[in-house]
C-alpha cells in the first residue's frame, strides 16, 4: 500500500491575503514602562511630545517659513497686477 501524503501547502497564501496580510501591532507602552508608575508614564509621554527632536523643530520651522515666503509672494504678484502689469494667460485683443 502507497504511503499517504504528509503535508501540503496548498490555498494556504490564498487564505492568508484574504483578509490582507497586517504588521504585528505596536504594543501601547512599551516593554520597559510595562511595570512603571501610571504617573510617571503619563510624564514620559507628554515630555516626549513637547521635547522634539531638533532636527524634527527645525523641519517644522522651514514649513512655516515657506508658507511665509509663499504668502508675500502672492502679495508681490497681487501688486504687480493691480499696477497694470501684463497678467499671466491674459490674451491681446
Amino acid at each position: 500500500m502507497a504511503k499517504s501524503k504528509n503535508h501540503t501547502n496548498h490555498n494556504q497564501t490564498y487564505k492568508d491575503h484574504r483578509n490582507g496580510i497586517k504588521r504585528p501591532k505596536k504594543p501601547l507602552f512599551p516593554l520597559i514602562s510595562r511595570g512603571c508608575d501610571p504617573k510617571k508614564r503619563k510624564n514620559d509621554k507628554y515630555s516626549k511630545k513637547k521635547n522634539r527632536p531638533a532636527r524634527e523643530v527645525r523641519l517644522i520651522n522651514l514649513g512655516v517659513l515657506y508658507r511665509r515666503y509663499m504668502a508675500h509672494k502672492r502679495e508681490v504678484e497681487a501688486k504687480k497686477g493691480a499696477k497694470g502689469g501684463k497678467k499671466a494667460g491674459a490674451k491681446k485683443p
